[in-house]
């Protein structure tokens, strides 16, 4: 993995502004690092490309602003107008047209330019749109260019779903893509294949990762805002005995809302397999309209309706939905007699099931699964164990990056000291491509697992996500250099891909994911874990 570090110091090499003493370092980095040399390479043919271009960029100013948000000036060095024109050559050439389409100097050959063909396109263009090539569409307002064999489908004017590829969108237009619809204005990669990225974007510019997917935003120009569905009490009607009637916000909490839901999601999901017979693609977003009613101690769905911003086009599965929250007694609103809320869902296909969850209440990720066999077999390998032997066993898939694995791991804390002399907690990689520092610290923490201290640097690691490696493997008093051997080894490496292969062929589509005696959690869920751990105790001391 190349970092924007890595893209900065060889642009400072081409450029010679590198010292002696750094130079030789990164010339020697260059030697055990293929991905780092291949970025040279490429740096050398872009500078070499750029000083063939013909006009200058038209517009300077929008050329330097590029410039700085993809390379920021160094704090001791200054940038020298090659090492400027490099990088920016370097991410704007890869990511296909920011400059050179500018400038109206031709596009490099490695990119996948528009070629005009008279072949069949790919999608059914809409009667407002024109294209001009199979890889091209031009709308109203801005244009699509299909990257990787990407595949999209019209859903009205300036609004395409993507399929799976990578697509680079320019000017105002809307891409809904896994459950997100995403609104851009300016000059947007879209990527849900984000490991073929590379060739399109060699520097990280303002990249934002759509939680809960592998989808990757690279805003080069302008912006992209995703549109994720929220929970809302949007309107109540309050009670007038009251002297002082509390705000919407106040009235009912998501928490409350998905406590009530919650045992009714496995009906939820049979909705969903139902239409998934029909359409075996069929995912997305929906986001319900529920007016509750309420008898003073509870409250019951007397209306429901579907939003108009959803991505699961499915309206069988929406009615299928409201029936079965017609028999939810749901929590009574604070102050109101009747309060309309507005509650996201998501659906996805999982393997030859389904996968429903609920809105993230900031406490706990709840999801509910179907067609899955009770248990599953769990192979522990030579993964990290605290209690080998004990008669429960909870298996964590996890990684770095994301914000609800770092929960988990403190989750994983307060149970491994809860459970200690009673359960087997055993610790496993899947790490996402698309995070930036996932797969180095899996490498990392396997390596420290093979030097005895695997769970001192996991907790250091997870305590504090920014904290360089060297130093969190210092302070959990390893040999760094045996460390930094190790994590760079092919050994290591594997190991790291056993575990990823082993998540995905038991169909683990997120992380955190645990095992408990087989029988699988997904998601950062506290008290269902809970459950699930004292159950299995249980049916152990009876055993």
């Amino acid at each position: 993995m190349v970092s924007a570090d890595d893209v900065e110091r060889l642009s400072r090499l081409l450029a010679g502004d590198l010292s002696a003493a750094e130079e030789a370092a990164l010339r020697g980095e260059l030697s055990q690092r293929p991905a780092l040399e291949q970025a040279l390479a490429r740096l050398k043919a872009l500078d070499a490309m750029t000083a063939s271009f013909a006009p200058a960029p038209r517009d300077v100013a929008l050329a330097e602003q590029a410039a700085q948000r993809l390379a920021p000036p160094l704090p001791r060095v200054a940038w020298r107008p090659v090492a400027a024109a490099a990088v920016l050559a370097a991410a704007l050439a890869a990511s296909v047209t920011a400059w050179v389409m500018s400038s109206e100097a031709p596009a490099p050959v490695a990119a996948p330019a528009p070629v005009v063909s008279e072949a069949p396109a790919p999608v059914t263009p809409l009667a407002s749109e024109q294209r001009a090539s199979p890889a091209l569409i031009r709308t109203a307002l801005g244009q699509l260019e299909l990257l990787d064999g990407a595949q999209v489908t019209p859903l009205s004017s300036g609004v395409f779903r993507l399929e799976h590829g990578n697509v680079l969108a320019q000017g105002r237009i809307s891409i809904e893509v896994e459950g997100h619809r995403i609104d851009v204005d300016g000059k947007v990669l879209i990527a849900t294949e984000p490991e073929k990225a590379q060739p399109h974007v060699t520097a990280p510019m303002n990249r934002q990762l759509l939680a809960g997917t592998a989808v990757v935003l690279f805003v080069m120009q302008g912006n992209a805002r995703a549109t994720e569905p929220a929970f809302e009490v949007k309107n109540a009607r309050p009670n007038v005995a009251l002297d002082r009637v509390p705000k919407p916000a106040e009235m009912l909490s998501l928490k409350e809302m998905n406590d009530a839901v919650a045992p009714h999601s496995e009906a939820i999901g049979g909705c969903f397999a139902q239409a998934l017979k029909a359409n075996p693609r069929l995912q997305g977003k929906v986001t319900l309209l529920l007016t509750l009613k309420s008898d003073g101690k509870k409250s019951r769905l007397t209306e429901g309706t579907v939003a108009g911003d959803y991505s699961l086009q499915n309206p069988f599965v929406a009615s299928c939905v409201l029936e079965q929250l017609g028999a939810v007694e749901f929590p009574a609103p604070r102050g109101a007699d009747e309060v309309q809320v507005a509650y996201p869902l998501e659906f996805q296909p999982r393997g030859t099931g389904t996968w429903v969850a609920l809105p993230d209440d900031g406490v706990e990720r709840k999801v509910a699964m179907t067609a899955r066999p009770e248990r599953v077999d769990v192979e522990l390998g030579d993964a990290p164990q605290t209690l080998p032997g004990a008669k429960v066993t909870v298996v964590e898939f996890s990684e770095h990056g994301c914000s609800f694995c770092l929960k988990g791991a403190q989750l994983l804390s307060t149970l491994r000291h809860l459970y200690r002399d009673r359960v087997n907690f055993v610790f496993k990689h899947h790490p996402l491509p698309s995070e930036p520092r996932s797969d180095e610290a899996a490498r990392a923490m396997v390596a420290a697992h093979r030097l005895g201290r695997f769970w001192e640097f996991h907790d250091e690691l997870f305590k504090s996500p920014n904290v360089p490696l060297e130093t969190a493997a210092r302070v959990a008093r390893l040999d760094v250099l045996a460390f930094n051997r190790l994590r760079a080894s092919d050994e290591v490496k594997q190991a790291v891909e056993r575990d990823v292969a082993q998540a995905q062929a038991l169909e683990s589509r997120g992380v955190p994911s645990y095992f408990v005696n087989g029988r699988e959690v997904v998601g950062l869920q506290p008290t269902e874990l809970r459950k699930l751990i004292d159950a299995e105790l249980a049916a152990a001391k009876n055993r």
